[in-house]
């Protein structure tokens, strides 16, 4: 029989003589300790009962790579952030546009870059009464969200009728997007923006493995000279003033040859 995992304590302001005073006795009940504080010369950092210790970086910058969860946070409480350091994130308006599909999906053709075939039901029902005029196969995607998370593969209306009720319990108003069959390779631009939204620098590369197959995200990329998929990539990230760092997500179309693009994050 295995001993459960002890449970683990993570105690801040390590400056404090109660924090010393919780670990103690935390650790007495055989709790796994660790303390942080922005200094090295805080108390709690040199008791021998601690089991780990963590400095608080003081950045220039802070560079969030996590995931929704982690941007969002820092998006709702960035306000705090000022006078103690500059957020390596696009604006929270931008970001806002990048986050809804369906708003992202008008900007683009606004600004004369391809895209799928798109539709943005309100309703269930009018989703399921508009069943038929939609290009099969296609995806049910939810407005937000990332990493292929919620999307339903549909191959005909009634396996749209019968997955796109289950989707908007989940998510509010999903799209409906025609799948775009590609040559096996998704395609993408990396781009950096000053803050007065004018391009500093741009790559473009290919997508050689992505996880789930056919709608994750890339696990395996390979950097590319893409004059096309360059112009696009500025076109969409011009028409929306964009500051910061940026990726745009593109497939190219085996039908008719053309990249269109799919998503921005920022």
């Amino acid at each position: 029989m295995t001993r459960p995992a002890r449970p683990s304590v993570f105690i801040t302001g390590g400056l404090q003589r109660k924090a010393l005073a919780a670990a103690l006795a935390l650790k007495q009940k055989g709790v796994e300790v660790t303390v942080g504080d922005a200094s090295h010369l805080a108390l709690s950092l040199w008791s021998l009962r601690v089991d780990h210790r963590v400095i608080y970086p003081e950045p220039d910058l802070l560079f969030p790579t996590g995931g929704e969860g982690e941007i969002n946070a820092i998006h709702r409480y960035r306000e705090r952030f000022k006078g103690v350091t500059t957020v390596g994130l696009s604006p929270a308006h931008l970001f806002d546009v990048t986050e809804d599909k369906g708003t992202l999906h008008d900007r683009a053709v606004r600004a004369g870059v391809p895209v799928p075939a798109t539709w943005q039901p309100q309703s269930v029902n009018e989703a399921l009464e508009r069943a038929n005029e939609y290009t099969y196969p296609a995806l049910i995607k939810p407005r937000r969200g990332s990493g292929g998370r919620g999307i339903r593969h549909v191959a005909d209306a009634a396996a749209l009728r019968r997955e796109y009720p289950d989707v908007a319990a989940r998510h509010d108003r999903p799209l409906v997007q025609e799948f775009v069959p590609s040559s096996g390779v998704g395609l993408g631009v990396a781009a950096l923006y000053d803050l007065a939204a004018k391009p500093v620098a741009l790559f473009s590369y290919k997508r050689l493995r992505e996880f789930p197959i056919g709608a994750g995200p890339s696990t395996f990329t390979e950097s590319t000279r893409d004059p096309e998929l360059l112009d696009q990539a500025r076109r969409i990230l011009d028409e929306l003033q964009w500051q910061g760092l940026a990726m745009a997500e593109f497939r190219r179309d085996a039908r008719d040859g053309q990249a269109k693009l799919i998503e921005v994050n920022g």
